[in-house]
């Protein structure tokens, strides 16, 4: 069969999987009864025909039982599955049939105000509105509410290769000058009437997070995390009044425009000034992978190749979405990659730490990373830290007051470039459409050929214990 379907624990409501809010949305295919998911996945299959939709309710002994799984779905745990039977065997609905089915099905719960009051708003949102309140979006003013802020710099240089320093090759902010051409046309395109209007891709499901980055040390009694669609979180986010410290501030934090095609072949923001060398390396060493797996005859290889890396180069361009009062805690980036973060719309505070900060950010050891990590936060970040620089505890802290805060406060057109581990926190000021692409250039393209070789290994032992791998 094949199905969409979201999976909820019942006491919370948060998603711990879905098929539409990932892999672009492609359906989940299984064979009923083979094991390959938990009983109740099949019950909810078996009671429902094709091109039906069922919500059904999970106890634990049809679920995840008596372990769950870790920092999860806790044991002993009665969970939801959301699902729409899309195909059986041979037997397919129509692409009509299947939306049809799928935005009915949506219009059951929606996104609202109401419904997300019963999720709890993290401390963190009161010392932000209380300091909002004030400060609004005056950037002099926030500088002086931060003791010992900087304010980051505006670039003047002709390339940017980042450096770690702060200037023009390093840590600087780009007004929209520096921006190509799709600038103009995503800005006259993406407004709130569009995103609210119903419609492919805006019905297609987004996981919205109350947390974001995800920590290591966290599961999902920890935090929020809820589908909705694009237009219903819009609706949602436009209602909330920024100086309301209650209502909790979801986040679609890290949406990735190459899956939907939302952006048409602009697939991110470019900065011509940038050295991007992400996606000729990632082709360079694609078309050798190839040529080791299938030989140097295969007339496809090549385009196989390309098409391969342009994949892994897009999936580094995301979109963040998000209310007045959105946060995005304190963390490094994976991977040593860099980072450029550009305003579509609404403004936004940044704060970027030097690497060299780092003692004065308390994160996590390696070992405690390493006892905490899951498949699930695996790919997160797992450079945190659990300051909140708008509301320090420095009696718990009190190496951060040696650290120095710079202060970048984006509006529209603007870009912020994150040389590679600098820690960055973001505060939205108002309703914001943030475009985001990590990626590498000459000062760290080293750290992006250790992360293909890990990658490669892993392939070759896969392919090699099956049977796979070519000897010749």
């Amino acid at each position: 069969v094949r199905i969409h379907y979201t999976g909820r624990l019942v006491h919370s409501g948060c998603v711990f999987d879905g098929s539409r809010s990932k892999n672009g949305g492609v359906p989940f295919e299984f064979t009923v009864g083979d094991g390959s998911v938990v009983p109740g996945m099949d019950d909810a299959v078996r009671a429902i025909s094709l091109g039906e939709a069922c919500r059904a309710r999970v106890p634990p002994s049809r679920g995840y039982g008596q372990n769950g799984v870790h920092r999860l779905i806790p044991c002993n745990t009665a969970i939801i599955f959301d699902v729409i039977l899309l195909g059986i065997d041979n037997q397919e609905v129509s692409a009509e049939e299947a939306q049809l089915a799928t935005v009915n099905f949506l219009q059951d719960d929606g996104f609202s105000i109401e419904v997300i009051q019963r999720f709890k708003a993290p401390p963190e949102l009161q010392a932000f509105v209380q300091l909002y309140k004030k400060l609004k979006d005056q950037k002099t003013a926030w500088l002086s509410a931060l003791k010992g802020s900087r304010e980051v710099p505006n670039y003047q240089g002709k390339r940017w290769v980042g450096l770690s320093n702060v200037g023009s090759e390093g840590l600087c902010v780009l007004d929209s000058t520096f921006l190509d051409c799709s600038w103009s046309r995503l800005r006259e395109t993406w407004t709130w009437d569009f995103l609210q209007a119903p419609g492919w891709p805006k019905e297609n499901l987004v996981l919205a997070k109350l947390k974001a980055p995800i920590r290591p040390d966290e599961n999902l009694n920890d935090i929020a995390i809820v589908e909705t669609t694009i237009s219903s979180f819009v609706k949602y986010m436009l209602k909330i009044d920024p100086f309301d410290e209650e209502v909790p501030r979801f986040y679609v934090n890290g949406w990735q425009p190459s899956e939907f095609k939302v952006f048409g072949n602009d697939q991110s923001l470019k900065i011509p000034i940038v050295e991007d060398l992400t996606l000729s390396h990632m082709t360079d060493f694609e078309i050798e992978v190839n040529a080791l797996l299938f030989g140097r005859d295969d007339k496809k290889a090549v385009s196989r190749a390309c098409a391969n890396a342009q994949a892994n180069s897009d999936k580094l361009n995301k979109v963040f979405i998000g209310p007045a009062g959105a946060t995005t805690r304190l963390h490094q980036d994976n991977h040593g990659a860099h980072a450029r973060l550009t305003m579509l719309k609404g403004s936004k505070l940044y704060i970027a730490f030097h690497p060299q900060d780092a003692p004065n950010l308390y994160p996590p050891s390696a070992s405690y990373i390493a006892e905490n990590q899951t498949p699930r936060t695996a790919s997160s970040t797992s450079h945190y830290s659990p300051i909140d620089p708008l509301n320090p505890n420095l009696d718990k802290y009190p190496n951060y007051k040696h650290a120095t805060p710079y202060l970048a406060l984006l509006t529209e057109g603007e870009s912020l470039l994150l040389p590679k581990n600098w820690w960055h926190c973001a505060y939205s000021l108002s309703p914001s459409i943030t475009v985001m692409r990590n990626f590498w250039s000459s000062s760290n393209i080293d750290d992006l050929i250790q992360l293909q070789k890990r990658e490669l290994e892993m392939k070759l032992r896969a392919l090699k214990a099956a049977g796979l791998l070519r000897t010749s």
